[in-house]
């Protein structure tokens, strides 16, 4: 069975932490076809998201059965944990770590918040061949124009 961690940072504003539930979702390509893991809560004992720290490594490695291949994307999704008012998060940036030993980097850099689901591309410069990436894209800019109208 595959295993992924992955690493969470939070950013250093003295708001930027969150009490409430993260969940991850990979998202990898093998051939021309898209590979999902489930949608995991990243969940350590103690304060998970404090500001200015990156998180312990969260394993994923009980919900993947089979490799991801390449990872393309990685999903965000935040619930309320408690019955507080909404508190936006400000994600740094996210690192997997492959079962090959490579390591996937995520940059974020900005606030999420509740029901606001947030899908990231890898930092590397990829082109645009996969119908995986060309389809993100696509939701992207659809999603930008309704903001902008």
């Amino acid at each position: 069975m595959p295993e992924y961690k992955v690493q969470v940072t939070t950013g250093s504003m003295l708001t930027a932490g969150t009490y409430d539930y993260i969940y991850a979702t990979l998202i990898g390509a093998e051939g021309d076809g898209a590979l999902y893991s489930e949608r995991t809560l990243l969940d350590n004992f103690g304060p998970d998201f404090v500001p200015g720290t990156a998180s312990k490594n969260y394993d994923l490695n009980t919900v993947i059965k089979e490799s991801l291949g390449e990872l393309l994307l990685l999903k965000l999704e935040k619930e309320q944990r408690f019955y507080l008012p909404e508190k936006k998060w400000f994600c740094s940036e996210i690192v997997v770590k492959t079962p090959e030993g490579e390591d996937a980097f995520f940059p974020c850099y900005r606030w999420i918040s509740r029901g606001e689901p947030v899908v990231l591309r890898g930092g590397k410069g990829l082109w645009l061949k996969r119908n995986i990436l060309m389809e993100h894209r696509k939701q992207e800019l659809e999603a930008r124009k309704k903001t902008f109208k």
